[in-house]
């Protein structure tokens, strides 16, 4: 399989067009993330999986990482 790609220049930075034929090869769809890796022999081109991870992510004490605890000066100054 041997296919030439033209990179063309698209604002700062550049563009190479893949065909659908090396689209098809590839089993890459539209908007798919592609991994470029640097070989000895040149570079390969990688699909990373399409799924989502099956495992929920765990994130201990979420709220209180994320956000500050915020005190009501007003009235009470009850934390919420």
């Amino acid at each position: 399989m041997n296919f030439e790609l033209k990179v063309t220049e698209i604002g700062d930075g550049a563009n190479v067009i893949l065909p659908k034929d090396l689209l098809a090869q590839l089993d890459v769809a539209i908007g798919q993330i592609l991994s470029v890796t640097k070989t000895p022999l040149g570079i390969e081109l990688r699909a990373l999986p399409r799924t989502l991870p099956t495992q929920p992510i765990s994130l201990p004490n979420f709220p209180d990482r994320l956000c500050p605890t915020y005190f009501d000066t007003r009235t009470t100054g009850k934390r919420f």
